[in-house]
């Protein structure tokens, strides 16, 4: 049981260091010229970001819960 806990704790830190990542790209955005490329890259960026939270947020709960 405990190599499962520790599997989601890795996996969750893994979730949190891509998130990261994607919001220094959000950042790098800003250097795209091209006002429609640059808000295109931001909206897809944006929306992984979002989803990225969303697992990490259902592992952690389920870190919680015991790893069921």
């Amino acid at each position: 049981m405990m190599a499962g806990k520790i599997d989601l704790i890795d996996t969750i830190d893994q979730l949190s260091e891509a998130r990261d990542l994607i919001e220094a790209a959000l950042m790098a955005v800003e250097a795209v010229t091209d006002k429609h490329q640059r808000n295109a890259l931001a909206r897809l960026l944006g929306t992984i970001a979002e989803r990225l939270t969303d697992v990490g947020a259902k592992l952690d709960a389920r870190l919680e819960g015991g790893g069921k």
